[in-house]
């Protein structure tokens, strides 16, 4: 879905804002998890567009993609070895961390140093995983 120079794009310009906000000189370390999951969410879909849509027998797939969530993206690309073990894992911890900061009062709290440097990972290991995916698989 959509071309390598575009993905390699949307690549450069997330890794950019997500670096932003962790090096900045009072890093915003909820903005960049957010910012992460977002990326990754949308990267997820996208790979499983792309594995998806070649092939005529793999188009009975395609419906299955437009109802799912974060969670249901990351253990079909899992289940299509579009993601090892290790990513698999991590995605679903920027997931979970996500929805604590979203859907809680956590988002307006002051974060313990160990939550940030657990945010601060998690946000590296989605540029690391942007990077991988950024040019498709042949």
């Amino acid at each position: 879905m959509g071309d390598k120079s575009e993905r390699e794009g949307t690549t450069k310009y997330a890794v950019k804002k997500i670096n932003s906000y962790l090096t900045a000189p009072k890093p915003d370390y909820k903005s960049a998890l957010l910012l992460s999951a977002i990326y990754a969410e949308i990267r997820l879909r996208t790979l499983l567009t792309d594995w998806v849509s070649p092939p005529k027998d793999r188009r009975k797939e395609t419906g299955k993609l437009f109802n799912l969530k974060f969670n249901g993206l990351i253990n079909r690309c899992k289940h299509h070895k579009l993601l090892d073990g290790k990513e698999r894992k991590t995605l679903d911890e920027l997931r979970k961390k996500r929805n604590q900061l979203a859907h809680e009062t956590a988002l307006w709290k002051k974060l313990p140093t160990k939550e940030k440097k657990n945010i601060a990972l998690l946000c590296k290991s989605t540029i690391q995983f942007l990077k991988r995916t950024t040019y498709p698989a042949p």
